[in-house]
């Protein structure tokens, strides 16, 4: 069994790295292989919107063949992202790589043949993902955590809450990293099927909903 933990923060030794590496280090201690892959190691320009990849391949001569050519190396049942709040969302370099990702993972072709339902059930690649999102204080961390829980729900067959962490209470994340990567690693264990489609609406709700605080 392997992890693979993807990070897209900017940044190689801040604090989203840190909380991966202690979630990582919580499953290797239950005999659980991890990978961990840096997003800003790799040339990932903006996606263009030319729908070339629909007909065939992406046109951009960037890394972006390379990385899904090592995420598809590591061979992990199991994926953990993480990244920090960018002005109460994900970072761009984060988005950069699902919107690449989607085009060059089918959907669009799939959507054009009206094979949306068979692109989707081969394209949950993991058994199990979740994810980690930070920040100094109450700054949009549940908003973003939202964005990756509905991307797992594409890419994995069965998605963990994962944690909004305040870095502030730096003790308490790093004992929240830790719980998920020990529930990863048991989520792993258990063989589970995936979703059905008809419950992905009632799942999102699930795995999204949260509480504005009051005034």
């Amino acid at each position: 069994m392997k992890i693979l933990a993807i990070n897209g923060s900017p940044r190689k030794n801040g604090h989203t790295v840190k909380l991966l590496e202690a979630a990582l280090e919580a499953a290797r201690r239950r005999d659980v292989q991890t990978a961990l892959i840096h997003l800003i190691d790799y040339d990932i320009r903006h996606c263009k919107g030319c729908y070339a990849c629909a007909r065939g391949s992406c046109p951009q001569g960037d890394d972006m063949a390379r990385l899904l050519s090592d995420i598809q190396t590591c061979q992990s049942e199991g994926v953990l992202y993480g990244a920090p709040v960018f002005d109460f969302n994900l970072p761009g370099l984060l988005i950069d790589f699902w919107n690449r990702n989607t085009g060059m993972s089918g959907y669009f072709q799939a959507r054009e043949e009206g094979n949306l339902d068979e692109w989707l059930a081969r394209n949950r690649i993991w058994k199990v993902g979740a994810g980690i999102v930070q920040a100094g204080r109450s700054g949009g961390q549940k908003t973003a955590l939202k964005h990756v829980n509905f991307k797992l729900l594409i890419e994995a067959e069965r998605v963990l809450p994962g944690m909004a962490a305040h870095t502030h209470h730096w003790d308490q994340a790093l004992r929240q990293a830790t719980s998920l990567g020990r529930k990863l690693a048991r989520a792993l264990e258990v063989k589970q099927g995936s979703y059905p489609l008809w419950q992905m609406p009632f799942i999102y709700k699930r795995l999204t909903c949260f509480e504005f605080p009051r005034p």
